[in-house]
């Protein structure tokens, strides 16, 4: 018998990986992942599984490795743990062409802004001591935001699916963008005022005691090996603490007071992005009326655009239309007694559709993730008690 080469082991490794049998290796369906509502989203076709590992299809084990032998993603480069790395889905459900086209209104709201304001002299009305504001500390702030979108680049290569990478890997372009976006800015009020001083943002970033805690964490984030743990500390502790305090607690208080409507339009794009944040309310509230499907059969088709969403009520087979239910749910609700979080609260159901067994959702764009964790959970209470009462 011939002597085994490596070569002949791997030709035996990818016989043996092709011939695995799956569950579903029989249907006519693509029907390799389990989407996370009743039907798999554009975002989940695109993402998921698109960064295999050896727990999922993989059966060879990792194609390439490191000289050393260290796989090419490995769960150990993070102390987070997760039974499924493959479950986690984004709940604004980004990925590159939505992403590139939010990038791309984001900067031309940023050119229109900028072209307008110098065309009606608005810089010139600025106080000059704020000037001397957006010179050093917008101008230290476009340094801190950089520094957390190459964190968040650098980050995201250890992710361990396709899903988790999307969602640092966008997140670190936007922090660029807005890096990009304030170096533009000032460099287009320069132009109409000769006592800007562009270099000065640096100088301060680097030498002003005021910036110095602020470099050193990131520059400590920036070398965390825990892709995970640079991602905490950026989101969770760095930005509410430094950026958000600066964009927030002084560019949009107090600009207007120094003659400055101009500026807080421009932060405005990074700390309110409109658009992108009634995606992701209404990616997450969509989400959470799938859960609320998954465990009610009484609840059919959900869907929605941004903040625009809809659920019918039907009978157990999830189709045929259940209007007595629902009048039945919208009568409960108005009692006002229904228990969430240990307070007795009601809830105001709009109905339409042909059929009157709809429920419509439109809530505010201000709404927040706690706002929508509330309406969920007095839905689930809702088909609760008129269900099985």
């Amino acid at each position: 018998m011939p002597p085994m080469t490596q070569e002949t082991v791997d030709q035996l490794d990818s016989a043996k990986a092709g011939a695995k049998t799956f569950v579903g290796s029989d249907s006519r369906k693509y029907n390799y992942f389990e989407p996370k509502g009743r039907k798999a989203t554009l975002y989940e076709d695109v993402t998921v599984d698109v960064q295999p590992d050896p727990q999922r299809y993989l059966i060879q084990d990792w194609i390439l490795s490191f000289a050393d032998g260290t796989p090419t993603y490995s769960a150990t480069r993070t102390a987070i743990k997760s039974s499924d790395w493959h479950k986690y889905r984004a709940p604004d459900q980004e990925w590159e062409r939505n992403h590139y086209q939010r990038q791309s209104e984001a900067e031309a709201t940023v050119k229109l802004v900028v072209d307008n304001s110098r065309k009606n002299g608005t810089v010139k009305r600025f106080d000059k001591s704020w000037l001397q504001i957006l010179q050093n500390h917008v101008g230290a702030l476009k340094h801190a935001e950089y520094g957390l979108g190459i964190t968040y680049m650098d980050g995201q290569r250890d992710g361990m699916t396709q899903m988790i990478n999307n969602s640092i890997l966008t997140n670190s372009s936007y922090k660029l963008r807005f890096a990009q976006n304030l170096t533009i800015y000032l460099g287009e009020i320069a132009l109409d005022t000769e006592k800007l001083d562009l270099d000065a943002g640096k100088s301060h970033w680097l030498d002003d005691p005021i910036w110095q805690g602020a470099r050193r964490a990131i520059e400590t984030v920036l070398g965390a090996e825990d892709y995970l743990e640079q991602y905490f500390a950026g989101n969770v502790l760095f930005e509410p603490l430094v950026t958000e305090l600066v964009r927030s607690g002084l560019v949009m208080q107090f600009a207007a007071a120094h003659g400055d409507f101009l500026t807080p339009a421009i932060v405005a794009v990074a700390e309110g992005d409109y658009e992108r944040q009634v995606a992701e309310k209404g990616a997450y509230f969509l989400a959470g009326l799938q859960e609320l499907q998954s465990r009610w059969p009484q609840i059919g088709d959900v869907d929605g655009l941004g903040l625009a969403l809809r659920a019918e009520i039907c009978e157990a087979d999830g189709f045929t239309p259940n209007k007595p239910l629902l009048d039945r749910m919208e009568a409960e609700a108005m009692k006002g007694d229904l228990e969430v979080d240990g307070r007795r609260l009601g809830l105001i159901l709009d109905v339409g559709g042909y059929y009157k067994n709809v429920i419509t959702l439109a809530p505010s764009l201000e709404i927040t993730r706690e706002e929508i964790d509330l309406a969920l959970k007095l839905l689930d209470a809702l088909l609760t008690r008129c269900t099985r009462s």
